[in-house]
């Protein structure tokens, strides 16, 4: 058992398979998210914990994963109201600005490595991040 949650209330078991640890990411609305290493789970407040499945293992075969540079905050555009640097579904280029990263008032860009389509972010425009966490899914383009 990796721990409980206490949610709407109650106290919901969070179990993951032998030999992984997890960590709470954050406890939204109804829902609470719980990162296993690479897997994620969501419980909501009338889930028993027998329904509780599995929501991402890990990118699909061929997917190469993005991650953070740096400890920081991660901006998905250049400012609030801006239009974002890259949505889910886009088309980007090698090298292209798909994100920044602040940290102490100074701003880092992500860029993708290739061109190919961002598939997920699987981090929330403002949310910190940690050094080489994943935050985005690529499906490179061949030529």
């Amino acid at each position: 058992m990796l721990g409980r949650i206490r949610q709407a209330g109650r106290w919901c078991e969070v179990r993951v398979p032998k030999g992984v640890s997890g960590i709470a990411k954050e406890i939204l609305g109804g829902y609470s998210r719980v990162e296993c290493g690479t897997v994620l789970v969501e419980l909501s407040a009338g889930q028993d914990e027998q329904e509780v499945a599995p929501l991402e293992v890990g990118p699909p075969d061929g997917v190469e994963v993005i991650a953070a540079p740096m400890v920081g905050i991660l901006y998905r555009q250049s400012a609030p109201g801006k239009p974002v640097y890259a949505a889910e579904g886009d088309l980007v280029s090698g090298n292209q600005t798909i994100g920044l990263v602040e940290v102490m008032k100074t701003l880092t860009p992500i860029r993708a490595p290739r061109n190919g389509r961002l598939l997920k972010w699987l981090v929330e425009d403002g949310a910190s991040v940690n050094q080489d966490q994943p935050i985005a899914w690529l499906e490179p383009q061949h030529s």
